[in-house]
């Protein structure tokens, strides 16, 4: 039958988590392919990896310069041969039966869809959580409207891709960015006309692991706020232009998540000291707010009163709340 599935896992300095990773998601299954990048670690990453794989004929080890997450997903995506293509993040760990029984589905069902979506939990501090799960076809619209308000995830370690929409689109993560999934997953929706949700109940869970000093919970910085600032923009243009597929509804809290995205960038911007490039984002985000439409939640109605507040007010408050 051949490959079914790719998993591209790349790896920097996780010799803490590795091994549960590799140990929970690696099967002795020739319809699967993992390929493991190794983006110049240098802790014991590469010993760990070595010994859990030796044994093993499916799987391709690859080691690179550091380029960062997008260029070692990027660079896999170069060797997989298989009609679909999945992530897997080198901190994070799935249910042990998880590919076995996706593999399985895979080869059992032919769907409409050239877009999977899998069932998701949190991981922090040894709890976990459910983030997503679900059965059944859903439309590009309530997939949406559920993402930009975070019901569903937008981290594509949620997804198992069709490879042959990669590659007729040339999709690539951007290098360097640190949300590129906010740039990749919108681009492949512009391709997909339904997606579909495979239960908990046929694979299990991936457990996404909250982790400190990871970029969602590392303190803020310039690269990290601008990164926040192009990617959500980015994120914005790229769901707008499916109004096609999308209903009213949809729309509307596209326009609010942008609302939010310009909001956090701005108080961000003051935390920062930057009131040059606040003052702008402020500028920015009333203009937006007087020109679009969206819904009137209390978030950001509140938001839309403190944009009218001045920057010196805006950063009173925010010492105070830094003090609390």
């Amino acid at each position: 039958m051949g490959t079914i599935l790719s998993v591209i896992i790349p790896v920097y300095n996780v010799q803490a988590y590795i091994k549960e990773c590799l140990k929970s998601v690696l099967i002795d299954d020739e319809r699967v392919a993992y390929f493991i990048v190794n983006d110049g670690s240098t802790d014991d990453s590469e010993l760990i990896i070595k010994e859990i794989i030796k044994s093993r004929t499916n799987v391709f080890y690859i080691k690179q310069k550091n380029k960062g997450l997008s260029c070692a997903r990027n660079t896999a995506l170069d060797y997989v041969n298989s009609k679909w293509v999945t992530f897997i993040d080198s901190d994070d760990f799935v249910d042990n039966y998880r590919f076995r029984s996706l593999v399985r589905t895979l080869c059992k069902n032919k769907f409409d869809s050239n877009l999977l979506c899998m069932p998701v939990k949190n991981y922090i501090n040894s709890q976990a959580t459910i983030l997503q799960d679900g059965r059944g076809y859903m439309s590009v619209s309530r997939y949406v409207s559920n993402m930009v308000v975070g019901k569903y995830q937008i981290g594509v370690w949620s997804f198992v891709f069709d490879l042959n929409t990669l590659r007729k689109l040339n999709l690539r993560f951007k290098p360097k960015a640190l949300f590129e999934d906010k740039f990749f997953v919108p681009d492949y929706l512009k391709y997909v006309s339904k997606i579909y949700f495979i239960s908990s109940e046929d694979i299990g869970f991936y457990y996404y692991r909250i982790r400190k000093n990871s970029i969602t919970t590392s303190n803020i910085n310039e690269k990290k706020v601008k990164d926040w600032y192009e990617s959500g923009k980015y994120m914005h243009d790229a769901l707008l232009s499916l109004s096609p597929k999308l209903d009213k509804n949809a729309i509307l809290k596209i326009n609010e998540n942008e609302n939010m995205i310009l909001f956090r960038t701005y108080v961000d911007l003051l935390k920062l000291g930057d009131k040059k490039n606040a003052q702008r984002v402020r500028n920015e985000l009333i203009n937006y707010n007087k020109n679009t439409q969206m819904s009137k939640s209390m978030k950001t109605k509140v938001k839309n009163m403190l944009i009218r507040f001045p920057i010196k007010f805006m950063n009173t408050i925010i010492s105070l709340k830094n003090n609390i």
